[in-house]
């Protein structure tokens, strides 16, 4: 193989992994519960996200590598949330979302959201 080539191919390998990494959460339906998503961080991102909440809320939390909470926000309703710049320590970067019910009612959580931590 020509040592150009491989040089080339390597850069381009190697490039392909600065492109950034993104932790996506999404969610439609009538349930309460919890889920999550990480993404390999350096030390700055951006969170946004948006949805509509007929019953109960979404807990929203971003932790990066240290564990340190970067962002928390409970939604209901309708909402969006424009994109916010975070930081942190580099490495895994965990973006959860905990679902509860309405409480005084007893109903189960109801809507759909979707949130995205860019890095």
């Amino acid at each position: 193989m020509n040592p150009i080539y491989a040089i080339s191919a390597s850069l381009l390998v190697a490039l392909a992994g600065c492109a950034g990494a993104a932790a996506n959460l999404s969610y439609n339906g009538s349930a309460n519960g919890t889920h999550s998503e990480t993404a390999d961080c350096d030390d700055a991102g951006t969170i946004k996200g948006s949805g509509h909440v007929r019953d109960g809320s979404v807990l929203i939390t971003l932790k990066d590598a240290a564990g340190k909470q970067l962002f928390q926000q409970s939604f209901k309703g309708e909402f969006k949330l424009d994109a916010k710049a975070v930081s942190g320590s580099s490495g895994t970067w965990t973006l959860s979302a905990q679902r509860n019910g309405d409480d005084l009612l007893g109903d189960a959580f109801s809507g759909k959201y979707g949130f995205n931590v860019d890095c």
